[in-house]
């Protein structure tokens, strides 16, 4: 069976022509997952860590990165974070823990695994964070919130939203509902389930 992160699908779906192919090489020949060789890791857990301790405070920046003791994440680390606290610090939220889930088709596994469950009084939002540099596609965020919509949803109140967030841009999508996308995602597993084995 195929497994796929959603940062794979994003990175395969926005590939073209022999290009994608050299991506699905690249994501199936690569090694098991290494919590070492994941750069974002420490950042994504202190942003979590920070919402399960400190409902309705601001966020600053350098307790988040305080521990962070690789130097040259530091730059990277920063970016994100101050574009994730230009959005975060005017809102007031409490945390949840957001479910996670498996979207299988074709013989493809993509895991649903949104960070965040945010609450207000208004209602909340389950969020996926972006972290890549370059700026996430309008397909990107539709295809994300859509597989959060279809797996979650059975599970969630209606009041909860699903979002994902370009943390650099300070830019959060929310799941708008078009049939057309999830048509999409299918076609791009299909391709990819046909293409897989001939990627060696």
């Amino acid at each position: 069976m195929i497994k796929l992160s959603l940062t794979d699908l994003l990175d395969i779906s926005s590939a073209r022509g022999i290009k994608k192919e050299r991506t699905i090489k690249k994501i199936k020949s690569r090694e098991e997952y290494n919590p070492a060789h994941d750069f974002y890791k420490q950042l994504r857990q202190n942003i979590i860590s920070f919402h399960k301790n400190n409902d309705g405070e601001d966020m600053d920046p350098q307790e988040i990165l305080a521990n962070v003791s690789n130097r040259k994440k530091l730059p990277h680390y920063f970016a994100a974070l101050n574009g994730y606290t230009q959005w975060l610090n005017h809102e007031n939220y409490r945390w949840f823990e957001p479910p996670r889930d498996m979207y299988n088709n074709n013989g493809v596994n993509v895991i649903i695994n949104p960070e965040l469950g945010l609450r207000s009084n208004e209602g909340g939002i389950i969020i996926k964070l972006y972290f890549k540099n370059d700026p996430l596609s309008k397909f990107g965020a539709d295809a994300i919130t859509h597989l959060m919509e279809i797996q979650l949803r059975p599970v969630i109140h209606e009041n909860i939203r699903m979002a994902v967030l370009d943390m650099r841009r300070a830019k959060l999508y929310f799941y708008d509902e078009k049939a057309i996308v999830k048509q999409i995602i299918d076609a791009e597993l299909a391709l990819i389930a046909n293409i897989w084995d001939l990627a060696a």
